[in-house]
C-alpha cells in the first residue's frame, strides 16, 4: 500500500512534517493478547527508509518498554487494591478517622463523615478531631498526644479509650485513639500516623431480616424480632412492632440464642451491632 494515498499520511503525518515511510516501532501484549504499551518511531520529511542498524537501535528499547510495562501493572495493581481498601473501609458501621503528625485529618470513611455532620457533641476545627465538651476534648487531646508522641513496639500500650456526650440527649459516642503500627521514620509530616475510631451506638441502619436469616440461620419472624432489638426496642416494644404476643416474642428470642450462641438479649444485640452483618453496601 502507497502510504502516501493514505489519510494517515495526508491528514496526520505529513502536517506534522513526517516522511511518506511505513514507521517502525514495537508493541508488548499480556497474557489476554491486549496491548499493554508500545512505542512507534517516525521519519522526518526528506530523510530515506530505515536501515538494519537503525532497526537494531530501535530493538535496545524493547528491554526498557518492557521494564516500564511491568512497573506501570504493578502500580495499576497497587491503585486497584487501595481502592478496594477504600470502598472496605468506607462499608464499615464504625466511622474511622486518619491523622498526620500535624493532627490533620487525612482520611476520614463515610461513617466518620455522617457523626461529623450531625454535630452532635464530636467535630472537626483546626486543630483537628474534638469533642465540645471542654473536660471531654482535654482527654481527647491528650489521648491524641499519647499517640503521637509512641515509641516504636509501644504502640498497642499507648491506645486510650473515651467517651464523649452528646447535646442532644443520645448515647454517648465512645472512641479508640492508637498510633498505627511501625510509623516509618523520618517520614513527611502528611504521614499518617494516628488512627481514631468513633462508634455510634445510635448510628446505623440495623441488618436487614435476610442478612440476618442468612447468617445465623434465623427464621423471618426471628430475624425481625432480633431485627428490632438491635434498632433499641425492646422486647415487648419489638412484639407490639410485630403485631404478635409476648409469649410469641419470647418464644423467637429464645429460638435466636440458641442459633447465634447467645444467652442474654444485651449479649444477643451486641453480635448484631458488631457482626458482618452491620456492614454496609456502600
Amino acid at each position: 500500500m502507497d502510504l502516501a494515498a493514505t489519510p494517515l499520511y495526508t491528514e496526520w503525518m505529513k502536517p506534522r512534517g513526517l516522511a511518506p515511510i511505513w514507521p517502525a516501532g514495537h508493541m508488548l501484549l499480556g497474557e489476554d493478547k491486549q496491548p499493554l504499551g508500545g512505542f512507534t518511531i517516525f521519519r522526518r520529511e526528506g530523510a530515506g527508509p530505515f536501515s538494519e542498524a537503525e532497526f537494531a537501535e530501535a530493538d535496545r528499547y524493547v528491554g526498557h518498554l518492557r521494564r516500564a510495562a511491568r512497573i506501570m501493572a504493578r502500580l495499576q495493581g497497587a491503585r486497584r487494591a487501595r481502592l478496594a481498601l477504600a470502598e472496605v473501609v468506607d462499608r464499615l458501621p464504625t466511622g474511622v478517622l486518619l491523622l498526620d503528625s500535624q493532627r490533620r485529618v487525612v482520611v476520614r470513611n463515610q461513617t466518620a463523615q455522617r457523626i461529623i455532620d450531625l454535630d452532635d457533641g464530636f467535630g472537626i476545627d483546626r486543630n483537628g478531631p474534638s469533642a465540645a465538651d471542654a473536660r471531654e476534648n482535654a482527654t481527647l487531646q491528650k489521648l491524641i498526644a499519647d499517640a503521637l508522641d509512641a515509641r516504636a513496639g509501644r504502640e498497642q500500650a499507648s491506645r486510650g479509650f473515651t467517651t464523649i456526650t452528646r447535646p442532644s440527649g443520645k448515647r454517648e459516642y465512645a472512641l479508640m485513639v492508637t498510633p498505627l503500627l511501625a510509623p516509618a521514620r523520618g517520614g513527611a509530616s502528611t504521614d499518617v500516623v494516628v488512627a481514631l475510631f468513633v462508634v455510634d451506638p445510635e448510628g446505623g441502619a440495623p441488618p436487614l431480616a435476610e442478612v440476618l436469616e442468612d447468617l445465623y440461620s434465623l427464621t423471618h419472624s426471628e430475624a425481625e424480632i432480633v431485627r428490632r432489638l438491635a434498632m433499641g426496642l425492646s422486647l415487648e416494644e419489638a412484639a407490639q412492632a410485630r403485631g404478635v404476643s409476648m409469649n410469641t416474642a419470647r418464644s423467637h428470642l429464645k429460638h435466636a440464642f440458641a442459633k447465634t450462641g447467645t444467652s442474654r438479649q444485651g449479649e444477643l444485640v451486641r453480635l448484631i451491632i458488631a457482626g458482618v452483618g452491620a456492614i454496609g453496601d456502600g
